[in-house]
Order: C-alpha cells, then sequence, then structure tokens
C-alpha cells in the first residue's frame, strides 16, 4: 500500500516558487551561501557540460565566480512545475538570461536552459539535480 499524497496543494508549489525567487536574488547579489543553501548536499548538479559539486559550482558558475560582474540577470518566476503524486518531488524547468561582464572585461550576453529536481526531506524543498545548459552566449563588446 503507498502512502498518501503529502501536501500537493498549493503550498507546495508557493514554497518552490519562493525558493526560486530567492535563487534568483541571491545570483543577482552574487551570494554564494543563499544560492547553495537551495541545494542538498548531494545534489547531483550538471553545470553548461560538466558534472560538478555544489562546492564546485559556486566556483565555476560566471555569475558567483570571482571576478566576474552581472550587470543584469532575468530569472523569471517559476511557472513550469510539477510536483509528484507522493508530493515529495517536483521538476520545474526555465530559460534565464544574462548580461555578464567576465575577469577580462568582456561582456557577454548569455542564454540559459535549466531543469531542476526538487526533493523534498523532512518537510524542507531542496534542489536535488540540477542541469543547466547555455543556449547562447554572444560577446557584446
Amino acid at each position: 500500500m503507498s502512502p498518501p499524497p503529502v501536501n500537493t496543494d498549493g503550498s507546495s508549489i508557493s514554497a518552490m516558487r519562493d525558493l526560486h525567487r530567492q535563487r534568483g536574488e541571491a545570483l543577482w547579489h552574487r551570494e554564494p551561501e543563499p544560492y547553495s543553501a537551495s541545494f542538498w548536499d548531494d545534489a547531483i548538479i550538471f553545470v553548461f557540460n560538466h558534472r560538478v559539486t555544489l562546492h564546485q559550482m559556486r566556483r565555476q558558475l560566471p555569475l558567483l565566480a570571482a571576478g566576474s560582474e552581472a550587470i543584469t540577470i532575468e530569472f523569471p518566476p517559476l511557472n513550469d512545475l510539477i510536483v509528484s503524486e507522493s508530493g515529495d518531488a517536483a521538476t520545474t524547468s526555465f530559460e534565464w538570461r544574462t548580461r555578464i561582464r567576465n575577469s577580462g572585461g568582456i561582456v557577454f550576453d548569455r542564454v540559459n536552459y535549466e531543469t531542476d529536481v526538487w526533493y523534498r526531506r523532512n518537510g524542507i524543498w531542496k534542489v536535488i539535480c540540477m542541469h543547466l545548459t547555455n543556449l547562447t552566449s554572444n560577446q557584446v563588446f
């Protein structure tokens, strides 16, 4: 016999939307700790074409890495969200855009696509798997 669904009502969806918004704000403010707090320690993370640990992601993700500067970030509200029948997992996917200046002073416009698997443990939602890919990266000036 399977367990009954766990809170698949709007409160889980609302909680994940809030967490997603907080992740976007942490990126904008270049705050690796609040951003990293949205991931489980054992998360499986793919950034562009590499599998990385949470610690490596903080150093390698251009918006969190030392020497890069976010000029603009468009981290949209979370609309594509599916919660599992049991209420303990969810998937999200979204496209987001950035304009960054790298440590060499070169400005790039980037379009990224991210898919996340959220997992709830002890009532807490965090990302257990993330796949971030760069769709385009164009030098602006």
